[in-house]
């Protein structure tokens, strides 16, 4: 399965690809903000991880509600620091969208990215 991980602090970025590729999920790429992020993007992601806050002060939620206009199922776990009600009152839409607090705990990313892509 392939994931494209959207993450503004370069060290969690390289962790968390790490952890996923070691754990046999395939990363095709590290994104900082929107722009990077649509070089990425090909029909064969499966699953973004993305934070809340991006580079430059972008939004996650904002480029995750342009991502929903052209790929309308593909799943997005939101990481944040913040609570996980603040992603879900500014992200209205539910389905195939799943929050991680952080610090993330590694083995519940990795079973929800292996769950959502299998849907």
């Amino acid at each position: 399965m392939k994931v494209i991980i959207v993450e503004d602090e370069m060290l969690i970025a390289q962790v968390s690809k790490m952890q996923l590729e070691n754990n046999g999920i395939e990363v095709m790429g590290l994104a900082r903000s929107s722009e990077s992020f649509w070089k990425l993007m090909n029909d064969s992601i499966r699953v973004v991880l993305m934070d809340v806050k991006l580079k430059q002060n972008e939004s996650g939620i904002e480029l995750a509600q342009e991502i929903r206009i052209k790929y309308p199922l593909l799943p997005i776990i939101f990481t944040t620091g913040n609570t996980r009600k603040f992603v879900e009152d500014k992200f209205k839409v539910k389905d195939g969208i799943k929050v991680l607090n952080k610090p993330m705990v590694y083995s519940e990313l990795i079973e929800l990215i292996r769950t959502m892509s299998a849907n």
